[in-house]
């Protein structure tokens, strides 16, 4: 620490190892103040999760109910839906699946951005027994893209820019991919939630973005057009998700369940509602092989106008026991809208395909090509310092690329 200015010396020193009584003292009742947080933490958790169990008891009891029409009204898709439904079965033979993802890593530098990024798209072709042939686009390793962006932006910028850049590429190839006259694709499954916009909402006065969202939008439209030429299904898979879409229908459907409204009232079901998103409440209502009822993805959300010929679903797919479930996405062409059979006929498609797909173990469950393109989609950070270190080394010898003062301070303590 020779080298340490005066004042950071001293500041350090303050730093040094436990040795006086006071300051063992100071360290038990500190140490002391955690375990008594973590006891109430879990104490919560287990009663929180007591009542959850409860109110899931109470509604699987009316599982088999009709969701009355008055809260269908706007928020689900059916005029007679049921709050589960058992998943048909189903088989892969023959089928051609196709799963598309994409990877992004982004680093700010000191006067200079850089994103890279990649989509890939995988294609399983089923035998009788199990996968017969899989066919990767563009390749097995698809090259890193990268993007610079010189002049300075706000992080919410750099976020937005990054999003259309990764969305941009997965639309392109599976737009690509559906395209190919060599492959007969049945089912195209994308890795994350269908958008009308990735960044609906937000206000865009940067140029760049402007044209990424128009660039996505041209994109989407075209994706659309072929896959209903080409007769493909199209569904858009949800790892996580924190919406409180389908939670608001159940909190509508409570007061019409008058059988046990007494007993639901009795254990503070408003406030249990309140405790979940959508995706921890189907997890507790839904047992493995069901799905639950349809809503229209987002009800809060405005229709993008450039994508008006098609109009987004969503529901949830339990697939194994020890696993959250699935949102699934799909869409319905305007023409269609009405024809409630030959929509109920795709969603049984879509659920008994991903059932099969997804059920890969009793803890985990998402469909296996989706798994493959994700794995080699990927961009580790070791591989991007790789790249900026060959940028670097591009550079004349009084240039350099220095990270932001945050990444490189040399004062770093475990304390």
């Amino acid at each position: 620490m020779s080298d340490l200015p005066i004042n950071i010396k001293n500041e350090y020193s303050n730093y040094k190892i436990i040795e006086s009584d006071n300051d063992l003292e100071r360290s038990n009742l500190v140490e002391n103040n955690i375990f008594v947080q973590i006891e109430e933490i879990s104490e919560s958790i287990q009663k929180i999760t007591t009542r959850r169990n409860e109110f899931t008891r109470i509604i699987r009891l009316v599982k088999t109910t009709c969701i009355p029409s008055s809260v269908i009204l706007n928020k689900c898709f059916f005029p007679k839906q049921y709050i589960f439904s058992n998943i048909p079965k189903s088989q892969l033979h023959g089928l051609s699946i196709a799963g598309v993802d994409g990877g992004m890593i982004k680093q700010s530098f000191a006067g200079v951005n850089i994103i890279g990024y990649r989509a890939i798209g995988v294609v399983f072709k089923f035998g009788r027994q199990n996968i017969s042939r899989c066919y990767y686009y563009p390749n097995r390793n698809p090259e890193i893209l990268l993007k610079k962006y010189l002049n300075p932006v706000s992080n919410l910028e750099w976020d937005q820019i990054a999003s259309y850049l990764r969305a941009n590429q997965e639309l392109k190839i599976a737009y690509n991919l559906v395209k190919k006259t060599n492959l007969k694709i049945d089912f195209l499954l994308m890795d994350g939630s269908f958008r009308d916009d990735p960044n609906l909402g937000v206000n865009l006065y940067n140029k760049t973005l402007i044209k990424l969202k128009n660039q996505y939008n041209n994109l989407l439209r075209k994706l659309f057009d072929k896959i209903n030429e080409k007769s493909v299904v199209i569904a858009w898979i949800v790892k996580d998700s924190n919406l409180r879409n389908f939670t608001s229908v159940i909190s509508s459907i409570i007061p019409h369940l008058s059988d046990n409204i007494h007993e639901l009232l009795s254990i503070e079901v408003e406030k249990i509602l309140l405790s979940l998103n959508d995706q921890i409440l189907m997890n507790y209502l839904l047992s493995p092989g069901q799905r639950s009822f349809i809503i229209t993805k987002d009800l809060h959300s405005r229709t993008n106008q450039s994508n008006q010929q098609y109009n987004s679903y969503s529901f949830f797919l339990k697939v194994v026991p020890f696993d959250i479930p699935l949102r699934i996405d799909f869409n319905i062409h305007n023409s269609d809208l009405n024809d409630y059979e030959r929509v109920k006929l795709l969603v049984n498609k879509i659920s008994s395909i991903v059932f099969l797909l997804s059920n890969i173990s009793s803890e985990y469950s998402f469909p296996s090509p989706l798994i493959e393109a994700d794995a080699r989609a990927r961009i580790s950070q070791e591989n991007f310092s790789s790249i900026t270190e060959l940028i670097q080394n591009k550079l004349p010898g009084n240039f350099e690329i220095k990270g932001l003062k945050r990444s490189r301070s040399p004062f770093k303590f475990n304390l």
